[in-house]
């Protein structure tokens, strides 16, 4: 519309996305300034980089000791998936499926960023409805739910026939729903069961787990994903 090729539209919408992390920092800057430290003494990032490792050390032990916790570390390693599946697999199904059928690669796209824009607004809208959900129920109960949630999520999405119909719109609404209770729940639950002193490196831990899940997941995701079918990797979530 704007008459730009897609090169510069993807210059502009990258450099669009690279602008509000800097209006982030210029407006923490400015309202949380502190004044200026002594500089750092010889050794002392050796310092730190021992106490990182000893806290860790600390968390996981925790985590052999309480059951609850070791469970919630371990289920750190599967809240994330979601994440990576529909970031990198959602798109590129709806644009492989439309080569498929003959959709041309302009309709695919906007249909897949359509789909992008209904999960994102789903999450907006359910964060603050599940955080409400997360106090008045128990967190256990909460995690547990929200596990089945994204289950059910994934697999009425990934059992769709038509990725340019109504039942996408309505999937990418579930799986925004779905990944906004999920992410809620496993904060306030790591929040909960983590030693007050040791809450930071707890989920430090919580998120390395997730984040490391997420390579194996790529990999799987993108073997199925060219392998089996196009919709094989939100099955496998």
């Amino acid at each position: 519309a704007l008459g730009l090729t897609p090169h510069l539209s993807l210059i502009l919408a990258f450099g669009l996305v690279a602008l509000f992390p800097l209006i982030g920092l210029g407006t923490t800057t400015a309202f949380f300034n502190e004044p200026k430290r002594a500089p750092a003494m010889p050794g002392r990032a050796l310092t730190r980089m021992k106490e990182m490792f000893s806290n860790v050390k600390v968390v996981l032990a925790y985590a052999g000791k309480n059951r609850k916790f070791g469970v919630m570390l371990f289920i750190g390693s599967v809240v994330r998936t979601d994440t990576v599946i529909t970031g990198s697999f959602l798109a590129l199904w709806i644009v492989n499926a439309g080569h498929s059928s003959g959709v041309d690669a302009i309709t695919a796209t906007l249909t897949a960023g359509t789909v992008a824009s209904i999960r994102f607004v789903a999450k907006v809208i359910g964060a603050p409805l599940f955080g409400l959900i997360t106090d008045k129920i128990n967190r256990v109960l909460m995690m547990l739910l929200s596990l089945a949630f994204m289950t059910f999520a994934f697999g009425y999405i990934g059992l769709i026939t038509n990725v340019f119909g109504q039942a996408m719109m309505i999937g990418a609404a579930i799986i925004g729903f779905a990944e906004s209770a999920e992410a809620i729940a496993s904060q306030s639950l790591i929040a909960q069961e983590a030693p007050p002193q040791f809450r930071g490196s707890s989920v430090g831990v919580f998120t390395f787990l997730g984040t490391l899940t997420l390579i194996v997941i790529n990999l799987a995701g993108g073997y199925l994903f060219y392998k089996v079918g196009f919709n094989s990797p939100l099955l496998m979530e």
